[in-house]
């Protein structure tokens, strides 16, 4: 029932119907049908009640309509559920595509805490290696000659064993004539005039430090201090700078100075004390 369409055959008879009855009563009065199918034509259409009939049509079309309303309110409640059922798993690859990209700007976040914590290293690292390290050693001094107006003098030297230059070099020394073992709370004093001056020390490089006793000793005094026994020349002091990165550093400084009779006459020799020899 492609054509019409099954929905449509009630309407069709009732309207097949009405355009029979002039037929019909045409038929009946000529008396031109006898039997067969014209007579229960003509019995139908006189004895039925078409009250009845029309009620009978409308109830079949009301019924046709219903059943087509049914069936397409099925059909739209099918492709909603199917609708619903794509939704939801629209959702749910749309949730694991956000889990993915969560997962993956984690590992990305992991990544590059990673990196940074790599580059500050290797950046520490390289600083470590390539910055100037300055460092102070025993070198030489003079002892006191009063007739030439020396006194004891230390000279120790200042070295960079780095391998950059050292900025802004600057220092202060002091020394004296001190119990060979320095008491506890001597605290290395700084001295009363302090130089003021910087200059650049570069890698391997080396300058000559000093420091000089306040006043003259007594002259039998001289030769136990030159061998250490009960006194000592000591020198101490700081050193401050800056590397090529811009970092303040400094080495804190103290040395013991004595003689040593050597086949070819006396050398400088010393030790470093346990307290002020410090540096960053």
């Amino acid at each position: 029932m492609k054509g019409i369409g099954r929905e449509r055959i009630g309407p069709a008879i009732a309207l097949l119907i009405l355009l029979c009855l002039p037929l019909v009563g045409t038929l009946t009065s000529q008396s031109a049908i006898t039997g067969g199918l014209g007579a229960w034509l003509v019995r139908f259409f006189t004895e039925v009640n078409f009250a009845d009939v029309s009620i009978a049509a409308f109830t079949g079309m009301l019924w046709w309509s219903t059943r087509a309303l049914w069936r397409e309110t099925k059909r739209l409640a099918e492709g909603a559920d199917d609708q619903a059922d794509k939704m939801a798993q629209s959702i749910a690859q749309a949730t694991r595509a956000a889990d993915a990209m969560r997962a993956l700007a984690d590992s990305a976040a992991i990544s590059s805490d990673a990196a940074t914590a790599s580059v500050t290293t290797v950046k520490e690292r390289t600083a470590q290696q390539m910055r100037a390290y300055l460092t102070v050693v025993v070198h030489g001094g003079v002892y006191q000659e009063r007739d030439k107006g020396l006194k004891f003098e230390a000279k120790p030297m200042l070295i960079n064993t780095g391998q950059t230059p050292a900025h802004k070099v600057n220092y202060w020394a002091n020394a004296a004539i001190l119990p060979t073992e320095l008491p506890a709370d001597f605290d290395f004093p700084e001295p009363e005039n302090k130089r003021s001056f910087t200059v650049v020390l570069g890698p391997h490089q080396n300058f000559v430090l000093n420091a000089f006793v306040k006043d003259f000793i007594d002259d039998d005094q001289v030769e136990p201090v030159k061998r250490g026994t009960d006194k000592s020349l000591y020198i101490w002091g700081r050193i401050t700078y800056e590397d090529i990165f811009g970092e303040a550093k400094h080495t804190n400084f103290c040395q013991r100075i004595i003689w040593l009779k050597g086949k070819d006459g006396e050398i400088v020799a010393g030790s470093y004390g346990e307290r002020h020899n410090d540096a960053t």
